[in-house]
């Protein structure tokens, strides 16, 4: 008999997939944190909570930590789509597609409820492409999800916003074998060269998993999402 352990372990992961529940997720330039918040992130550590979503017992998940890299550096490792397969949680596959190619890939023929889409990964890798140009990008990713579930993929729309003070991307659902998901990365300069780095997600894998055992999942999860950036920022850019 599976544990409750097991499903969480297996469906905590879906949290990480990113579609659109109309979240308005908007950005906000100064964050409202107490003076003991900004303690705990001053420690090097990392705030997770959960929010309520009208319409649904599945809950926004946020992440905060701080960065110890200039915001450039930390913008620049967020679009590292390609190399995300090296740095984030559980990612068995991640492909930065050309935009050219989107609309094909959605009409593709295949098997869209598998947890291992060939016929999408290899078109995907045909038309992979270096890096985002202009504001807008589209991403692929396949995540490693323990049995009895399925590996979940999906692709997303990547959109950025930066201005002076603030940088900020937002992604939505395209497709994929989960039911919805959307979320955002905000990066916020700090003094003394670090990077305020929140990370918010709100993602519904569907299928009979109990709405509790999705939230326990995606508190558990989203640290390890602002540790992998650290550890990306650290082996690109900081300098012994």
């Amino acid at each position: 008999m599976l544990s409750i352990k097991s499903i969480t372990i297996a469906f905590m992961l879906l949290i990480l997939s990113a579609s659109a529940y109309a979240l308005n997720l908007t950005p906000q330039l100064t964050p409202t944190l107490t003076n003991d918040q900004w303690a705990i992130l001053k420690k090097g550590e990392i705030i997770k909570r959960l929010e309520a979503m009208k319409g649904t017992e599945v809950k926004k998940g946020i992440a905060m930590g701080i960065v110890d890299a200039v915001v450039q550096d930390v913008w620049a490792v967020i679009h590292e789509n390609n190399d995300f397969v090296h740095f984030m949680p559980s990612t068995l596959e991640s492909i930065l597609i050309d935009p050219s190619a989107v609309e094909e890939a959605k009409a593709l023929k295949f098997d869209r409820a598998t947890g291992d889409p060939k016929e999408l990964i290899q078109f995907l890798k045909m038309h992979r492409a270096e890096k985002m140009t202009g504001t807008t990008g589209y991403f692929f990713s396949l995540l490693d999800v323990p049995w009895p579930a399925t590996n979940r993929w999906y692709i997303l729309k990547l959109v950025d916003l930066v201005t002076k003070d603030q940088w900020y991307q937002h992604f939505t659902l395209v497709m994929g074998n989960l039911k919805t998901t959307e979320g955002s990365w905000e990066l916020i300069p700090l003094e003394n060269d670090k990077t305020l780095t929140i990370y918010t997600v709100f993602s519904d894998p569907g299928g009979l998993i109990p709405d509790w055992v999705i939230n326990i999942g995606t508190l558990q999860t989203l640290p390890e999402v602002i540790q992998g950036v650290r550890k990306r920022v650290k082996e690109e850019f900081w300098k012994k």
